[in-house]
């Protein structure tokens, strides 16, 4: 006989797990993903453009850094953390590849107003330099986080 109780193994059904991941996930992946496509895609530009060279590449390797910096310094992690929460709770309720069209609209819809607040805010009347690039590359970003939450949330609910 055992001086300890046999537990079965505890299975958390707190509806909040799923929330809380969606956000704390997207937090740090989406500036990470934004931080790593956006350079990629100015790298592929600029050696269509002007031929492979190294500078060119030491570029793309440090606006990297720089891009992962200013999603933070910037805010720009605030959006994502909401659009995250929201497709945290709305789960595996829906099909995967509808699930990633939400989540790029959900993601989109909330950078585009976060951009709008933030010049409304600082009596900026236009939209463009690396607010512009941040609407662009969210629409790719929303969907990549969308779809690696979808898949992370189908294996934790079939474990």
């Amino acid at each position: 006989m055992s001086a300890t109780r046999e537990h079965p193994p505890r299975k958390s059904s707190s509806p909040s797990n799923p929330v809380v991941f969606g956000c704390l996930s997207f937090t740090f992946g989406a500036p990470l993903v934004a931080a790593l496509v956006w350079p990629s895609v100015m790298l592929v530009a600029w050696s269509v453009i002007n031929g492979p060279k190294w500078e060119t590449l030491t570029l793309c390797a440090g606006m990297v850094l720089l891009i992962l910096g200013a999603s933070f310094f910037l805010g720009y992690f605030l959006p994502a953390t909401l659009a995250g929460g929201i497709m945290g709770a709305i789960g595996t309720r829906i099909r995967r590849r509808w699930f990633v069209l939400l989540g790029t609209i959900v993601g989109t819809g909330l950078m585009v107003g976060y951009v709008l607040l933030q010049s409304y805010l600082l009596n900026d009347g236009e939209i463009g330099g690396i607010n512009g690039i941040a609407i662009l590359d969210s629409i790719l970003t929303s969907a990549v986080m969308s779809h690696w939450l979808h898949r992370r949330l189908e294996r934790a609910h079939l474990s």
